[in-house]
């Protein structure tokens, strides 16, 4: 529904030509679910390809972050920042643990080169107005699905260095030692205090 989208209208694109953004696939699990990131929704979908389950193709198995979240990811669940936010590589690992490179959002009035909204969800008042993050982290939640009318995502692993803002683009991948691998994308530093900016970083579990 373009009505849950955070982008500005009639911008470059037209009225909300690019209200969804999808920026990643990948398919997923026995019957090659969908998990599809939609960067204007700050949101995360897993959409069925076939039936199962009493889904039918294209139904909507879960929605993590934004304006329908499914999922409990503030109340509770130690996430600071209250979920997704403009977010890129959404990936789900074999122990079912999501992963995303979560870009955070700063209205910049550009759709080139930067964000024509604010378009992260406020800790305090999730279901209310956006807010600006211009701070990008590296997320990993569990999700517990037992109750699929009540799911519940736990922040369980991040790596959200001070001073780094990636507007757009961005990348993220778990490797088999067990580290993560980031792409940064032409990250800046958004308050002025002149850190170097990497373009790619391995990072240990520990934060390393």
């Amino acid at each position: 529904d373009p009505a849950e989208a955070y982008v500005a209208p009639g911008v470059i694109f037209g009225d909300y030509a690019d209200y969804a953004h999808i920026n990643s696939l990948q398919l997923v699990g026995a019957h090659d679910d969908v998990l599809a990131s939609f960067r204007n929704l700050s949101q995360v979908r897993l959409i069925a390809t076939e039936a199962h389950d009493g889904y039918q193709p294209g139904d909507t198995i879960w929605t993590f972050g934004g304006a329908v979240n499914d999922f409990s990811i503030v109340d509770g669940n130690g996430d600071p920042d209250g979920g997704p936010c403009a977010q890129h590589m959404a990936r789900l690992l074999p122990n079912g643990h999501l992963t995303l490179f979560d870009n955070g959002s700063l209205d910049q009035g550009s759709a080139l080169g930067g964000q024509t909204a604010d378009m992260c969800a406020d800790p305090a008042d999730p279901t209310g107005p956006r807010i600006a993050r211009p701070h990008t982290r590296v997320t990993e939640y569990a999700l517990d699905l037992t109750d699929p009318a009540h799911p519940v995502a736990t922040l369980v692993w991040q790596f959200a260095p001070e001073h780094r803002y990636a507007a757009f683009a961005g990348s993220q991948q778990r490797l088999d030692n067990g580290d993560t691998l980031v792409g940064w994308s032409a990250s800046t530093d958004p308050d002025g205090t002149g850190a170097p900016q990497p373009v790619a970083s391995e990072v240990t579990p520990a934060g390393q």
